[in-house]
């Protein structure tokens, strides 16, 4: 069965989503953060506050934090189980890499670890995998050049 985006699949006490107003359209698994206008795909220079979930004419969901959440991540991702999550400030997208500028944030792949594809509203399939993101989502690190 095809996962859905930036669903808490393991629901409990740590998901929490949010209806937030879009200041544009956001593929769903994507990292966004807020702004006056409403919220955004991320950009350089921002935190990130949630992952785009469904969103609708008024507002849209937020994932702010949950378990098995499925994300959207490189085609050529290699994550590994419970492994550190960063995400590239310029993409969205979420990452086993930590390449300089990228945020390490609150968050652990899960242990089903595999890339595999997975449904937004779109109707279109999209490389995603599988984090664990307990608390609210926050920045821990942003990755320093080499040598700095």
């Amino acid at each position: 069965m095809t996962k859905i985006l930036a669903t808490p699949y393991e629901r409990g006490n740590a998901d929490q989503i949010v209806s937030r107003k879009y200041a544009e359209k956001v593929l769903e698994g994507l990292a966004v953060y807020e702004t006056n206008n409403g919220m955004k795909i991320l950009t350089s220079g921002n935190n990130p506050t949630g992952i785009a979930g469904r969103q609708g004419l008024a507002a849209g969901d937020v994932v702010v934090s949950g378990r098995k959440i499925y994300v959207q991540c490189p085609e050529n991702a290699k994550p590994t189980a419970f492994a550190s999550v960063y995400v590239d400030p310029d993409t969205g997208l979420f990452t086993e890499k930590s390449t300089q500028n990228f945020l390490k944030i609150n968050a652990t792949f899960a242990k089903d670890v595999a890339v595999v594809k997975c449904m937004a509203s779109d109707g279109n399939l999209y490389n995603a995998v599988c984090i664990d993101m307990p608390a609210p989502m926050g920045v821990l690190e942003v990755v320093a050049a080499p040598g700095s």
